[in-house]
């Protein structure tokens, strides 16, 4: 899994590409806990290359979700893998998160 970062209009867009699953979720989760430490008010995560993730990335994902907004700050999946898309409607993930196909 590979990640890039960059701020444009004072909004953190995360690139992710690759699977996440195994050692990859281990590596997810500390770039989850490098978003919480940016401070951005708008966070967009962009999983158009991420064709699947495995239960503890995906908690992770719920987690970083959560703690931003106690800090009434913004999560928003700007782009999702169809794969992972249905995974997530599946299990209704997409009524939780702002999810901009």
């Amino acid at each position: 899994m590979e990640v890039t970062y960059e701020v444009k209009d004072n909004v953190l867009n995360a690139k992710f590409i690759g699977q996440i699953a195994g050692t990859e979720g281990v590596h997810f989760a500390e770039e989850c806990n490098k978003i919480m430490k940016m401070k951005h008010p708008k966070n967009a995560i962009d999983l158009s290359f991420v064709p699947s993730m495995n239960s503890s990335a995906i908690g992770q994902l719920i987690k970083l979700h959560k703690s931003l907004m106690r800090d009434r700050r913004m999560l928003i999946i700007s782009g999702i893998h169809d794969n992972l898309y249905q995974a997530f409607y599946s299990i209704h993930l997409d009524k939780m998160l702002k999810i901009k196909k």
